[in-house]
C-alpha cells in the first residue's frame, strides 16, 4: 500500500512537470490556428470583396463563394482541431521531451499509463516501476527548458499586430466591408454593390479679388475613399518660368446631410488665372477655372443740375 502511495505521488510529480510543457506547446498551437485562420479569413474574404467590387458577382456567383467560405473553414478547423487535440496530450507532451532529452521513452510510457490508467494495455506493475525510474532519472532536468518559448511569444506578437491592423482597416471601411459582407453571407439577398469612387464638384468657376480666401467643396459618389488630395495649376505665368503643380491632401469629411464631401481652402493673393480639381487614387473630378482679377473701378460721374432759366 505505501509503495502504491510513493508511485502515486511520483506520477503526480511527473504529471505536474510535464503539464507545464503540454500548457506551453498547447499555447504555442492556439496561437498557430489562430495566426491561420485569420490570415485565410482576411485573404479569403478580402479578395472576395476586391471581386466582387470589380466584377458585380450575380446570384450563382455568390452562392459559390459561399460554399467555398464554409468548406475551406470547416476544413481548416478539422484539421487545426486535431493537432491541437495531439498538442494537448500528456503523452505528446512528454514524447516531445524525449525528442529532446532521452530517457528511454520511461517518460512516454509513465504520461501514457497516466492517461490510460483504467484500460492500460500492458503490465502495470513494469508501468510504475517505469514511473519511479522516469522520476528519478529527470529529477534535475527541467522539462519546459525544451520548449522554444520565443516561438509563442512571436506568435502572439504577430497574432496581437494583426488583429489590430485588421480591425483598424475594418473600422476605416466598415461600410464597404459590410455591403460586401452581406452580398457574402446572404447571397439571396437584393444587396446592391458599391459603385466606384466618383468625384463631382460643387463650386465651379471661380472669379474673385486679390486677397481672397476660397473654399472649394466636392461631392463623393459610391465607395468613399481613404483620403485625396485638391490640386492646384497656373494657367497664367512668364516664359522663363516652369508653371508649378500645387497639391494639398485631404481627407473626405460628412457635413450635415450626412453625405461624404472633400473640401479643401486656397489663399489667392495676386491676380492670375488657374484651373483646380479633386483627386482620389485613379478618379478626379472635372477641371475648373478661376480667375484672381482687380474689380472694376467706379468713376466718379458728375451731373449738372441747374434749371432752366425760365422756371427761375
Amino acid at each position: 500500500m505505501n509503495m502504491a502511495v510513493k508511485v502515486e505521488n511520483r506520477m503526480e510529480v511527473l504529471v505536474a512537470r510535464v503539464g507545464k510543457v503540454r500548457r506551453w506547446l498547447a499555447a504555442i498551437a492556439i496561437l498557430k490556428v489562430a495566426a491561420v485562420c485569420m490570415l485565410f479569413a482576411c485573404g479569403y474574404i478580402g479578395a472576395y470583396v476586391w471581386l466582387d467590387h470589380r466584377f458585380n458577382f450575380g446570384f450563382t456567383g455568390r452562392i459559390i463563394a459561399l460554399l467555398v467560405l464554409i468548406v475551406g473553414t470547416a476544413v481548416i478547423l478539422y484539421k487545426l482541431s486535431r493537432l491541437l487535440m495531439v498538442q494537448i496530450s500528456y503523452t505528446n507532451a512528454a514524447n516531445y521531451v524525449e525528442n529532446k532529452n532521452s530517457f528511454d521513452q520511461q517518460l512516454v510510457t509513465a504520461m501514457e499509463y497516466y492517461e490510460k490508467k483504467t484500460d492500460y494495455p500492458y503490465s502495470e506493475a513494469l508501468a510504475e516501476y517505469l514511473v519511479a525510474r522516469a522520476c528519478d532519472d529527470s529529477q534535475e532536468f527541467r522539462f519546459d527548458s525544451t520548449i522554444q518559448k520565443w516561438h509563442g511569444y512571436i506568435l502572439a506578437i504577430v497574432v496581437f499586430i494583426g488583429f489590430g491592423v485588421v480591425g483598424f482597416y475594418v473600422q476605416r471601411n466598415l461600410a464597404y466591408l459590410k455591403t460586401y459582407f452581406s452580398r457574402l453571407a446572404i447571397p439571396i439577398a437584393a444587396i446592391e454593390p458599391i459603385s466606384a469612387t466618383k468625384l463631382e464638384s460643387t463650386t465651379g468657376d471661380f472669379v474673385s479679388e486679390p486677397e481672397s480666401m476660397l473654399t472649394f467643396t466636392a461631392d463623393i459618389r459610391g465607395r468613399v475613399p481613404e483620403n485625396g488630395k485638391f490640386v492646384l495649376e497656373p494657367l497664367t505665368f512668364d516664359s522663363n518660368e516652369i508653371p508649378s503643380r500645387e497639391e494639398i491632401p485631404i481627407s473626405p469629411i460628412v457635413r450635415e446631410d450626412g453625405n461624404p464631401k472633400l473640401e479643401a481652402s486656397n489663399y489667392f493673393k495676386e491676380i492670375g488665372k488657374f484651373r483646380y480639381r479633386f483627386e482620389a487614387g485613379q478618379t478626379s473630378s472635372e477641371w475648373h477655372n478661376i480667375e484672381i482679377r482687380e474689380a472694376p473701378k467706379i468713376e466718379k460721374i458728375t451731373a449738372d443740375i441747374s434749371l432752366p432759366a425760365k422756371l427761375l
